[in-house]
């Protein structure tokens, strides 16, 4: 039955009581299933709703009810679904309603897929709260295919402290912290704390320890967390012997808190530094380790003009042997990373 002309003769057989569905469907073994499915789907977006509507369209049996209003509400029966996807955000979609998925059990996929950018606003198709995360699938050592099924669920702590002592030539201080990370299983999610707005801000290098981009603050050198590693660190801070002339030395150590056996998940042998610049600090396992010297020196030239001169060094202490083992052989080099960067600030 898929001609117009037999969808209308069906309807109308169905309207005069010639015939009702359970005859009609009596020899389709699976209409009961494709009922269920369909109108899991559809059954909510056809029937009756209340529209407004200007009072000139008014049909003439309720033309009394529109008096002396410039719209009236009235019933109507149709379609009465919303497009998901808020008005001119751009998306991608596929119309692959109906298409085969195998993945768990074969099957059609009942759907169809919409993918919009990240901060497109999204209209609810049922009200309700959420209570858990999704899953996802993660492919053990890349390229493998040897998938494992994954939860996006994360949630975790972080505990950082800074003491200082205020001196004529200075303020000499230690800090240091610690957060929780990954413990290797996939299947719970991860123990890596989510940020919104992270500003790990103890050292400048790896850290926002120093100048940020924005009046505000809200761009940083990195933008990242503490997530999944643990710290501690020495600073002299605001040290000067020069009239406007300041200078902050730190040296801090970075520790990881993840399982090495995550590393098996990751796409490279390099994924350790993948977090940069997505609110997330570097992905360091209870083998890794760097160590970072910073020296920050801020000229006040006038009252609103500065020149700040930052220099940073990075000791790579990443472990060979976990992060080469746990990924498939690439091209893979280790480095020391370093920093000299040269601000002037002019604030108004």
């Amino acid at each position: 039955m898929n001609k117009k002309s037999d969808m209308k003769k069906v309807a109308e057989q169905l309207i005069n009581g010639e015939m009702t569905m359970e005859e009609l469907t009596s020899d389709m073994k699976y209409y009961d299933y494709y009922r269920q499915a369909y109108g899991a789907v559809l059954d909510g977006m056809v029937g009756t709703f209340q529209a407004e509507i200007p009072a000139d369209e008014v049909p003439e049996m309720l033309q009394q009810s529109a008096q002396n209003t410039d719209t009236v509400w009235v019933t109507k029966y149709g379609l009465k679904a919303f497009f998901p996807l808020a008005k001119n955000f751009p998306y991608n979609d596929f119309d692959d309603f109906g298409v085969s998925r195998s993945y768990g059990f074969k099957r059609q996929h009942l759907g169809h897929d919409m993918m919009g950018q990240v901060g497109t606003p999204v209209i609810a198709v049922e009200s309700g709260y959420v209570e858990a995360m999704g899953r996802f699938d993660v492919e053990k050592r890349f390229g493998s295919g040897d998938w494992k099924r994954g939860s996006t669920e994360r949630q975790g702590f972080l505990a950082k402290a800074l003491v200082e002592y205020k001196m004529e030539w200075g303020v000499p201080g230690i800090f240091g912290w610690y957060a929780s990370g990954d413990d290797g299983d996939v299947k719970n999610g991860s123990e890596r704390m989510p940020s919104i707005a992270a500003a790990g801000n103890f050292t400048s290098f790896m850290g926002d320890g120093n100048l940020a981009w924005a009046p505000n603050g809200a761009w940083y050198d990195r933008d990242l967390s503490y997530a999944g590693t643990w710290g501690v660190g020495l600073q002299i801070r605001d040290m000067s012997f020069v009239e406007d002339l300041k200078h902050t030395f730190r040296v801090a150590y970075w520790g990881g808190t993840n399982s090495p056996s995550m590393v098996k998940y990751m796409d490279s042998s390099t994924a350790w530094s993948s977090g940069y610049g997505t609110n997330d600090g570097p992905y360091l396992t209870t083998n890794d380790g760097l160590l970072e010297f910073n020296l920050v020196n801020s000229w006040q030239i006038y009252e609103n003009l500065e020149a700040n001169l930052e220099l940073g060094y990075i000791v790579n202490m990443i472990d060979d042997d976990t992060w080469k083992k746990g990924y498939m052989p690439d091209s893979y080099e280790k480095q020391d990373a370093w920093k000299a960067q040269l601000v002037f600030a002019y604030t108004f």
